[in-house]
């Protein structure tokens, strides 16, 4: 039975669980999962399935985190409908939505899924001073361009300029990226100029992305340098600018340099 006071989030049956989730208001979400089973074995084989298995609140907090994860990189779906209208929505959607779906794995997904939460590197006053001292001065050196910082160490977040909820949505997604990538091989912008060194190649991968409640525009710079991952949010009018690029690598590089030794440290 359904009530008419509360949302129906979930609906389960033998074989299967069903999940529903709002982001939007008249925009549903909606997220099938089978459930486990096994195989008893006997004079027949019969399957038994695990009802109890996967938690329904787990499951709801991953389809919140594909939903984050969207509209991160395409902006609300209201956004999306009124912008680019329903039919590039749909297309939308059926393009970039199973490539986010296909990085749920059940075999993890217990109540820790529903916390979702960031892990911190502990540090003591004086080395956070200097990693928002160094923050501080690489945003007034390009205040034109950059608007948001962060900083993280291997896997662990160190400083953040961002609120919470985008910061978690950005710490997932740059989780998958070490999953499927691999990141240390590759010192310098992750993503950005494609190669700086190069005057003659002048292409420049800087993800647009939509941050806030009122999905604000910027772009997305990833620089890894010694295990030190720095996230930067830039403007429109500096992402496709070569010379930024150039400035921030020489501004970060040395400071990156200096502190990695001092944060390492810390995660021993």
């Amino acid at each position: 039975t359904f009530g008419v006071s509360k949302l129906c989030e979930t609906l389960h049956t033998q074989k299967h669980k069903h999940v529903f989730y709002e982001p939007e208001p008249d925009y549903w979400m909606v997220m099938i999962v089978q459930n486990p089973k096994i195989i008893k074995s006997g004079t027949k084989d019969e399957e038994e399935w695990l009802e109890d298995q996967l938690d329904h609140l787990s499951l709801h907090a991953l389809l919140e985190k594909v939903y984050n994860l969207f509209k991160l990189f395409h902006g609300t779906f209201q956004y999306i409908v009124n912008t680019h209208g329903v039919n590039a929505f749909r297309e939308m959607l059926k393009n970039d939505m199973p490539s986010i779906v296909q990085q749920i794995n059940l075999d993890y997904v217990d109540l820790f899924t529903t916390l979702d939460g960031i892990h911190f590197l502990p540090v003591n006053k004086n080395v956070y001073l200097r990693i928002q001292s160094f923050i501080n001065f690489t945003e007034d050196v390009l205040a034109e361009s950059i608007v948001y910082s962060s900083v993280l160490y291997k896997d662990l977040l160190v400083w953040s300029g961002l609120e919470q909820d985008d910061m978690r949505t950005f710490y997932t997604y740059l989780n998958d990226l070490r999953s499927r990538t691999n990141l240390k091989k590759k010192p310098g912008f992750i993503t950005g100029p494609e190669n700086l060194e190069d005057p003659t190649n002048t292409k420049i991968s800087s993800p647009k992305v939509f941050i806030g409640p009122s999905a604000t525009q910027y772009h997305l710079i990833i620089y890894q340098l010694m295990d030190v991952t720095c996230l930067f949010l830039i403007n429109s009018a500096a992402h496709e600018n070569l010379s930024f690029y150039r400035q921030l690598n020489d501004y970060i590089k040395p400071h990156i340099q200096f502190l990695a030794p001092i944060i390492a440290e810390y995660s021993k």
